[in-house]
């Protein structure tokens, strides 16, 4: 009963992504943000298809990026 009624009130979260292999000096912003809008667009559509509300969906922006021949990632959060 008491999994039953957790799924029940928890909430929905998705975790979208993409991969964008770019040197520095090839990375173009108008190509980055084109990709965040297409993933934004995305989750709303899989949202909205299970009856959330999109005033209620909190969407954030996060990459993970590294330098080249370094083995993990650093992820960093971006405010819209």
């Amino acid at each position: 009963m008491f999994c039953a009624f957790g799924a029940a009130l928890a909430d929905y979260k998705y975790i979208l992504n993409r991969f964008l292999y770019r040197r520095e000096d090839e990375v173009n912003v108008d190509e980055v943000s084109a990709l965040y809008d297409s993933l934004e667009e995305e989750g709303v559509a899989i949202l909205t298809r299970q009856g959330v509300v999109e005033k209620d969906m909190k969407l954030i922006r996060s990459a993970e990026m590294r330098y080249f021949g370094q083995l993990h990632d650093i992820e960093g959060f971006f405010p819209r």
